[in-house]
């Protein structure tokens, strides 16, 4: 596997011996390994968003289902900026478009968005929409509260379908 990269310093301290170990860099950046339990948990809730204007012309995002039937993506997403604002003809929303462990591609479970449900903030880049069928309860809810405050030069893990791409998650940077 690729190393990843060494985690943004907070000091310019040298590294510290401990016993027989040495902490490379100047910022530990261990987690505990239920971190990788909770990241699978989460990652069943993200979905990759297709998304269709009324030209016809298709746009990729990424949505966390939060409530029952309920997708929360970027305002951009569900609207055309270039349209006035106007909401997206259409909405598709594929959860386990992602790699599964022995890097085969998972079959995609898919639900058509309810376009009239769209709700949102442009200021806040944020929107909601319902799905028109209901999504099994198999795909957990995610949690909007962090489980600690969030301070400036925090990591951040971000499970996410880049550039339309199949699910990812950003490390450190």
């Amino acid at each position: 596997p690729p190393v990843l990269p060494e985690a943004k310093a907070k000091s310019r301290e040298l590294p510290k011996w401990r016993g027989k170990e040495l902490i490379t860099g100047h910022q530990e950046t261990f987690l505990e390994i239920s971190f990788l339990h909770e990241g699978l948990r989460f990652a069943k809730s993200v979905v990759r968003l297709v998304v269709s204007n009324h030209k016809g012309k298709v746009f990729y995002g990424t949505g966390f289902l939060i409530a029952p039937n309920t997708i929360l993506t970027n305002h951009h997403v569900l609207h055309d900026d270039k349209d006035d604002n106007r909401r997206m003809r259409q909405v598709d929303i594929w959860f386990n478009y992602e790699l599964d462990e022995r890097r085969q591609p998972r079959n995609v479970d898919s639900y058509e968005g309810d376009i009239e449900s769209v709700e949102g903030n442009p200021e806040h880049d944020w929107a909601i929409i319902r799905s028109k069928k209901p999504i099994p309860e198999t795909y957990p809810l995610l949690e909007l509260r962090p489980f600690k405050p969030v301070s400036v030069d925090d990591f951040v893990y971000i499970i996410q379908h880049p550039e339309s791409r199949m699910k990812k998650i950003g490390l450190l940077h």
